[in-house]
């Protein structure tokens, strides 16, 4: 049995003055042993979706999106992100690089769409286009830089402080990037 569970909760963090109201939707499979209900697993269910959406064309996308509104969320971006890192064909990793991107665009996630920027460029310089990949980083790193800058004022200070960890992360991974290009080229 497939069940799936929304709720809202309220999330404190320390850096934060005030709980965040979060949506959380999460997918539990349940299996009957020695007649008792078990969990036998649980994920964000972002993470079907994102598997749907990586065998889909643009049409499909669309629909799918538009049937699942409630998983169209930070989670989606992330599951995006991360069947890009585990794809082993690199047109295939591009593209679920780059509809991460969309999707984080679409929903105001600023810090997935520098991560899957990130991921774009990684994956250009995988498959040996580094002139690609250096103009790819670079892009996103600027974007996120003035990103950062036009949010300090406002009021969205989780926002605020996951962009600014975003961009200390890109920095430092963008010091490795620029490495394994100069000695791994």
């Amino acid at each position: 049995v497939v069940l799936r569970v929304a709720a809202d909760s309220s999330v404190k963090r320390f850096h934060l003055p005030a709980p965040i109201l979060q949506r959380i939707v999460r997918t539990f499979v349940l299996v009957k042993e020695n007649g008792e209900w078990k969990v036998w697993d649980f994920y964000p269910s972002a993470e079907d979706l994102a598997k749907a959406l990586a065998s889909a064309d643009e049409t499909e996308i669309e629909v799918l999106l538009k049937t699942e509104p409630e998983l169209v969320t930070e989670e989606l971006v992330s599951a995006l992100i991360e069947l890009c890192i585990n794809e082993p064909e690199g047109q295939k990793a591009l593209r679920l690089a780059q509809l991460a991107q969309k999707i984080a665009a679409r929903i105001d996630d600023p810090a997935g769409y520098a991560l899957a920027g990130y991921y774009e460029a990684q994956i250009f310089r995988l498959m040996g286009e580094l002139e690609r990949a250096t103009e790819r980083l670079e892009e996103t790193i600027s974007w996120l830089l003035t990103e950062v800058q036009k949010r300090e004022s406002t009021p969205a200070q989780g926002k605020l402080i996951r962009l600014q960890w975003m961009l200390f992360r890109l920095l430092q991974w963008g010091g490795l990037f620029y490495e394994g290009i100069a000695y791994n080229p």
